[in-house]
């Protein structure tokens, strides 16, 4: 199949689960937008009153839909998917290019590696999807943002990048990791453009009433708050959540049942201990950034190894992530079956952390992509989100990722070659 009817098959793949999607499922979260969307062209407050879900993104993004705002809410649902969608492959041909030099031959390796990224991915995907959320496109600006800047077109990359920042606050340490990187120009354009972002609203409203709407903005996304600080969804993956559930005194105002509760800490003592976490995660992903320094290696699997370490530390840090958003996990444990599969076809001998760290990681993969309630049940499920297993998995999958280096790969790689042309 060649590259252009390849093109027109994603296409119309995106386009016909789109339809369906966007006729069959609740679409809660773009309704939630699409209102947010119409108080803002009536001039009206969209951070009270959605009757749909609070609305916690940025008074840009509100003026961005108002044109999906004034057509049919089903077509704008089916295009809202498509954009999501288009998305969410570009984001799978970004991380596929990196990975190109180290995938397997054309076989059954390379494709037990697609699928099995794939199948990991599936239920965050159905989940987003069916809400008509907005991760997918977050994580293209992010993704997309980053390798423009790192390729050396930091105007374009910018602007993505400040864009992502400026709907929904997670992309910002992307800003960091470029900073780590020297990227000078690309981290000072996105500054430069995140603040044309926040003045562009005025253009409408005018500045004191644009001024009004992001105090709002930042009063609702404030991580301080006590509803953010020991989150008990079990459906949160976050650090806030995941200690929280295994630490926090059950007997604690701020606990509502839903936790396994290993220890009995007071949050006053679990407070610190959540902030050293928080801070020792965030430090974590400096690791690959100065291995890549210190190293010289496969570039394009270091760049794939640091942007899903800045990804899932993202999920780890920031609070109130769900269950949908541990997609930004999946590049860390794509980069760990990639990196098991290179070891295994290149007969390198596996070192004891590496069995460990690969099998345990290939495991919970297998536990975490069946979550869905018609697959298992909702107590299954329920048991899982009880003792927040996806958190617990993008955790392990972080370490893995960070234990597992890619100079590993090409010292086993090299060593084969060795061996094959001595064989011949």
């Amino acid at each position: 199949m060649n590259r252009r009817r390849a093109t027109l098959l994603v296409v119309a793949a995106v386009c016909l689960i789109a339809g369906i999607k966007a006729t069959t499922s609740k679409s809660t979260d773009i309704h939630v937008y699409l209102h947010a969307a119409g108080q803002f062209s009536s001039g009206l407050d969209i951070y009270s009153n959605n009757p749909h879900n609070r609305y916690l993104y940025s008074p840009l993004f509100a003026m961005l839909l108002q044109p999906l705002a004034q057509i049919d809410w089903s077509w704008a649902r089916f295009l809202w998917l498509i954009v999501n969608g288009l998305a969410g492959v570009r984001v799978w041909i970004l991380f596929r290019r990196l990975a190109a030099p180290w995938l397997p031959a054309p076989g059954r390796g390379r494709w037990l590696l697609g699928a099995g990224v794939a199948i990991l991915a599936l239920e965050f995907l159905n989940q987003n999807l069916n809400l008509g959320q907005i991760t997918l496109l977050i994580l293209w600006l992010t993704v997309e943002g980053c390798l423009l800047v790192l390729g050396g077109r930091p105007v374009p990359g910018a602007a993505l990048l400040a864009l992502g920042v400026n709907i929904k606050i997670v992309p910002v340490l992307a800003l960091a990791y470029l900073l780590c990187r020297r990227a000078w120009m690309g981290a000072g354009l996105s500054v430069a453009f995140l603040v044309v972002y926040l003045a562009l609203p005025a253009v409408q409203t005018g500045w004191t009433r644009n001024v009004e709407l992001h105090e709002r903005w930042l009063a609702s996304i404030n991580p301080e708050q006590s509803e953010y600080v020991f989150e008990q969804d079990k459906g949160c993956q976050s650090l806030n959540c995941t200690l929280s559930a295994y630490l926090l005194d059950p007997d604690a105002a701020e606990n509502r049942g839903y936790h396994p509760a290993w220890a009995r800490m007071a949050p006053g003592t679990l407070l610190p201990v959540l902030r050293a976490a928080q801070l020792a995660v965030i430090l974590a992903l400096l690791i690959p950034i100065v291995q890549h320094r210190r190293q010289r290696g496969p570039d394009g699997l270091r760049t794939f190894r640091e942007i899903g370490c800045l990804l899932v530390v993202s999920l780890i840090v920031f609070p109130h992530q769900m269950a949908y958003v541990t997609l930004y996990a999946v590049p860390a444990a794509a980069y760990v079956f990639l990196y098991g599969l290179v070891l295994r076809t290149s007969g390198a001998s596996w070192r004891i952390h590496e069995r460990v760290l690969v099998g345990a990681s290939v495991c919970l993969a297998a536990l975490v992509a069946v979550q869905g309630r018609d697959l298992i049940g909702n107590a299954a499920v329920n048991l899982f989100r009880f003792y927040r297993l996806t958190g617990l998995s993008a955790m392990l999958w972080m370490i893995a990722l960070i234990a597992c280096r890619p100079e590993r790969l090409a010292t086993a790689r090299g060593t084969a070659d060795v061996t094959q042309n001595a064989v011949s």
